[in-house]
């Protein structure tokens, strides 16, 4: 029995792994260190709530991608606003936003090919910007005059921020929308802040030969004994 309740717990404890680290990247875009009016930047002003890691640097205009084929199990919560307008973050047909659905928390399995971007989109429904775009799909960054912003929304756009953490809670993504762009506005990327946990979904198939190879190891190790 005991050795039944070991394999068990060590299968359990694998499959709940979080093999985040390599599991996503950026291709693209534009780094630099997240400006000091940023409300959540680092540097401690008034009305402002220093939650991110001193000298963080984020990337403008990249696209969020899957470095291998594999099933992700991807968790995204809203971190923090600073906007006025109704701003939204949609994956798998589920929605943040800084309103009426702030307390959401989306988790999602997708299955990857190396190389695709990861699925979610920004977009703003009340009050937005005019004449600025109003959406922004993960994916859809491509150059435009040596930089890179998002196809039918020059200047609205997001930034991402890898394996860092806010109030001190690891993520291995943080998304920033910047709902007037880059060209626009504060150009801060603090109007809507999500975080987003990946990690790896083994295969059962997979699960199932660890199990196995486990039993058999310990079924040696006992005839040995």
């Amino acid at each position: 029995m005991k050795l039944v309740q070991f394999v068990a717990a060590a299968v359990l404890a694998v499959s709940s792994i979080s093999a985040s680290a390599g599991l996503i990247s950026i291709s693209g875009g534009t780094t630099q260190l997240v400006p000091v009016d940023n409300k959540f930047e680092a540097t401690p002003a008034l009305y402002k709530d220093p939650s991110l890691v001193a000298g963080l640097q984020y990337t403008i205009g990249g696209n969020l991608l899957a470095t291998a084929n594999s099933q992700l199990a991807l968790t995204y919560n809203l971190l923090g606003y600073e906007s006025g307008w109704e701003n939204n973050f949609q994956a798998n047909s589920q929605v943040i936003n800084n309103t009426t659905n702030k307390n959401v928390v989306i988790n999602t399995v997708q299955t990857y090919t190396a190389g695709q971007a990861i699925d979610f989109k920004f977009f703003t429904t009340a009050a937005g910007p005019q004449g600025y775009g109003s959406f922004v799909s993960n994916g859809n960054f491509v150059s435009q005059n040596g930089l890179n912003l998002p196809v039918g929304a020059k200047n609205y756009n997001f930034a991402v921020a890898l394996n860092t953490t806010f109030k001190g809670v690891a993520y291995d993504a943080i998304l920033f929308l910047d709902d007037t762009g880059w060209t626009k506005d504060d150009d801060n990327h603090d109007d809507l802040v999500i975080g987003l946990k990946v990690r790896n979904v083994p295969e059962p198939s997979a699960l199932l030969l660890m199990g196995l190879g486990l039993l058999g190891l310990a079924g040696a190790r006992r005839l040995k004994a």
